[in-house]
């Protein structure tokens, strides 16, 4: 496969066209001039009239305050999806490694004291939230659920046995009460962490309690 070369009007060199800029209004789509060439010209432009770029930019960053606004707004939006997207992507990619190197911090001396910080901070936001869930109650959770998992939906067995997972998180000051419970698979409940997701039946429960 041959690549598709250009010859540069302004440096004359013959490049690959993936170095220059497409233009529509030219035969080939292509800029005429390659894009190391367009950047020295700019770097060069900007050296030359610094002070009336500047001043230019202010005005219209003033003009068009809320059109700036908006767009730095969507581009640090774009910049959380694009780093939230890629540290998943990492963690998948890595995820034996990491809980190796997860396991062996938590048996330092230093990952024993966060721990202990961290459980002895959700024992305390546990005893100051209600506690009223009876077994009965519990019993009715899994029953409006089928006996699956309210996330993913897997059937509840002895080897994968349901656990109570509060839909308001107890760092959100939710109890452990009928109307914020539901029953979730290990994995699911890890998975969810402090977010709230509810399922049909137990949505439908809370507007019975």
């Amino acid at each position: 496969m041959t690549t598709k070369i250009k010859k540069c009007g302004k440096c004359g060199i013959e490049k690959p066209i993936s170095e220059f800029s497409k233009c529509p209004s030219h035969s080939d789509g292509l800029q005429s001039v390659c894009k190391e060439c367009v950047n020295i010209y700019n770097k060069i432009y900007f050296r030359k009239n610094r002070e009336r770029l500047l001043v230019a930019l202010k005005l219209y960053r003033e003009i068009n305050c809320d059109k700036v606004r908006e767009q730095k707004h969507r581009c640090y939006i774009n910049k959380i999806r694009h780093y939230s997207e890629k540290r998943k992507k990492y963690y998948s990619d890595n995820k034996d490694a990491l809980r190796a190197t997860q396991k062996k911090y938590m048996q330092t001396a230093r990952g024993k004291a966060v721990d202990a910080r961290v459980k002895h901070k959700r024992r305390s936001k546990e005893r100051s939230s209600p506690n009223t869930l009876n077994e009965r109650q519990w019993m009715k959770i899994i029953i409006l659920q089928n006996n699956k998992c309210s996330i993913c939906g897997v059937d509840f067995t002895p080897l994968m046995p349901p656990t109570r997972d509060h839909i308001i998180p107890v760092s959100k000051g939710g109890g452990l009460t009928l109307g914020n419970t539901q029953a979730l698979c290990h994995s699911c409940n890890c998975k969810k962490s402090a977010s709230v997701n509810i399922s049909k039946a137990i949505s439908e429960l809370l507007i019975e309690v």
